[in-house]
Parts: structure tokens; sequence; C-alpha cells
């Protein structure tokens, strides 16, 4: 079973951040993890707001000709004077968050199209939480997982990717072991993005050089300013049996950073587990699996190192 989630390289307290924290856990807030209670960043938005503990909705209201921007799938209930409309936002940009992002190639515009206050109640397409993301805090554009995205108030929100390696190089092999593709999605725009997280979920600053060890499918956001990589799991042992994968990702800052405790890919490997092994190991089937893939890791990994140390 793949239990971790994040983890400090470098020992010491982090810098605090962010104003929806709980500092009841003690020994997280000493490695600058705090806790994020998803409704407390808008208590001061008289127009929205996230219902709910595990499985939230949220609810925001619109003026006349105001609109939201959401991900297909996402609509709870309406008031009968919103209206939908679909867009692509060009075809190219389409293409783009399909076969690149992990994100659908469609955009739902919901619009107030009376002359009354109107509302909408959004939830994720999975049991998950809402966690909000004001743009403006971070630069007005963030990188998220694919598929995390769920809802923004900025109508125009542009979507985009850069290559995994965009820092410093190794683009495939970030993009092979990274766990995010070899293709990183980044939204930017202004006001609210909502994304989709599920379990506990963290926040941290990270500091100018201080990098922590994340669960591949437990990232959820970071800036762009944060350095983006991977490492192995541990030896031949560990990469085959610890339940681990071959790689974690990396996380260097400075920047901001947002994860998660129970990604959807986690519950999903859970329902579809059927290889007959009840003590929880490995069969031996994945066990053969795993050994070819580390094979092809070992091969990456000694190619890589002759392009980067010509004779």
């Amino acid at each position: 079973m793949n239990c971790l989630v994040g983890g400090p390289v470098n020992a010491g307290l982090g810098a605090p951040g962010g104003d929806a924290r709980e500092t009841a856990q003690f020994l997280s807030n000493q490695a600058g993890m705090a806790m994020v209670n998803t409704k407390l960043p808008l208590q001061n938005e008289a127009n929205m707001e996230i219902t709910g503990d595990d499985q939230q909705i949220l609810t925001i209201s619109l003026d006349p000709e105001e609109e939201v921007l959401v991900e297909p799938g996402c609509m709870v209930w309406a008031d009968s004077g919103i209206k939908s409309g679909v867009s692509t936002g060009g075809w190219a940009n389409c293409c783009t968050r399909l076969c690149c992002l992990g994100q659908g190639g469609f955009r739902v515009h919901w619009k107030n199209e009376v002359s009354d206050l109107q509302r909408i109640g959004l939830t994720p397409t999975f049991p998950a939480k809402v966690v909000p993301i004001k743009l403006e805090d971070h630069s007005k554009e963030l990188f998220i997982k694919g598929g995390s995205f769920m809802a923004g108030t900025d109508p125009d929100l542009a979507f985009s990717f850069e290559r995994a390696g965009r820092k410093t190089g190794g683009t495939f092999s970030k993009g092979v072991f990274g766990g995010q593709g070899l293709f990183l999605t980044k939204v930017t725009g202004q006001g609210w993005v909502f994304l989709s997280a599920a379990g506990a979920i963290y926040e941290k600053r990270l500091r100018e050089g201080e990098t922590i060890i994340v669960d591949q499918a437990s990232v959820v956001a970071w800036e762009t300013t944060v350095g983006f990589g991977y490492r192995a799991a541990g030896g031949v042992g560990m990469m085959c049996c610890g339940g681990e994968g071959l790689t974690n990702t990396t996380l260097t800052g400075p920047g901001y950073v947002v994860i998660q405790s129970m990604p959807f890919e986690k519950v999903r490997i859970m329902v579809a587990r059927g290889d007959g092994n009840e003590s929880g190991g490995q069969g031996p089937i994945r066990m053969i699996a795993g050994l070819a893939i580390f094979f092809i890791y070992i091969c990456i990994m000694v190619t890589s190192n002759l392009d980067l140390h010509p004779h």
C-alpha cells in the first residue's frame, strides 16, 4: 500500500503561509505543513460558500450577466435563470488539454441571463473536497494536477502547458517518473480557482532550496517558482515491494504547494484490486511487471548519464 503523502528532505521549521490553517496538528506544523480548512478562505466572500465536510458543495451567486467557468459534470443544482454553454477555448487549446494535460477538452460556462441574482451549486466529479485558491495571491498563475480543476470565477481563465523539465532539463525522465506526465498543467487568470482534492488537505510554503518528497498522486498544486522533479523510491526491494512505485515526486522551493492525503487514484486502485492476495502483498504477476518497469527505469537512467557525460 502506498502510504507516503509528503515529507521534508531538509529538517527544520517551515515558514508559515496562508490563512486557512488549523494549528492543532503539532508534528505537521513542525514540518511547516498546515492543514487547510477549505471553508475559511471564502468567509469574507459574500457571493460564495463551501458546505459539507468530505464531499463538499460550492455555492456561487451570480449577478446579471455574470458567469462562472466549470468542468463538465460538476453542476448539482442551479436557479432557473442560469443558462449553460460549452466552449473549447479554440480547438488547439481543446486538443492540448485532452492530449497533454489530462483535462477535459470542453468547458461549461454557467451564466446568469436574468435581471435577478441567481445561484448555482457545484461539486467535484468524484468524492472530494473543494479547494479554493485565489490566483492573485500566486502571481495569477499556478501549476495544478491534471484532472484537478473544478471551476473558476474568471470566464477567460487560460490553460497552458510547460515541459516537466522546463527549469533544469530532463523533460522525458521527469515526464515518465515525475508522476505528472511530460507536460505540466498551468492555469493563468484572476479571481478564484476551485480544485478537487480528497482526504486531509495540506499547504506548505517552501523556503529557498527546501525540498519535500511527495507521493506522485498526492500533489494538487504548486507555484511556478517551485522546482518539479523526482527521486528513486529506494533500492530494488523497495521499488518492487515497498508500495511506493519506482519514484516519488520532489518539490523544491521557494513557493507554495498543496497536497492531499487520499487522491482518487488510490481509491480507484483499492476498488479495482483483485489479485487474490489477501495479505496485501504483491501478487506474482504484479511483481514481474514491477521488475520489467524497474529494468526500463535503469536503462533510461544509464542513457541519461551517458548523455550528460559524453566521452
